[in-house]
């Protein structure tokens, strides 16, 4: 159970940091896209070029990121059912474990009432053997 959880939370930091890494690369993007006109002026061609370039970058980083998220999603859909697996075996055994207490009792029952009627025969035959030696 405890392997479940930490597996959740791993998953819900690795969430948290591709998110992180969006927020990142949209910006890096914003940047790049603020680029002042005079540097243009200059370098058209180069600019042009390296804006491209750039723009190539931050597809495949985002590109990369949302395999990485789809990862992540799966595997806390994993997670979750393993933790609802876990929660309904857990919810079974208390439930086997309450059946044989229950089952362990009433035998209990039994077989001090089994044990008590062999003594009250034996306290009886002890009885007529003092009676029958004059002991009593």
């Amino acid at each position: 159970m405890e392997t479940v959880e930490t597996e959740r939370s791993d998953a819900k930091k690795e969430v948290l940091e591709l998110c992180l890494k969006i927020a990142e690369s949209n910006l890096r993007s914003k940047q790049r896209q603020r680029k002042p006109n005079w540097r243009e002026r200059y370098d058209a061609e180069t600019s042009v070029k390296n804006e491209d370039e750039s723009c190539e970058e931050v597809v495949k980083e985002l590109e990369h990121v949302r395999r990485e998220l789809r990862k992540v999603k799966r595997d806390m859909a994993r997670v979750l059912k393993e933790k609802r697996d876990a929660e309904r075996a857990a919810r079974a055994s208390s439930s086997k474990q309450l059946t044989l207490l229950t089952s362990m009792e009433l035998m209990k029952k039994e077989i001090q009432a089994l044990g008590k009627a062999p003594r009250e025969e034996d306290e009886d035959n002890a009885n007529e053997r003092q009676v029958t030696l004059g002991i009593k």
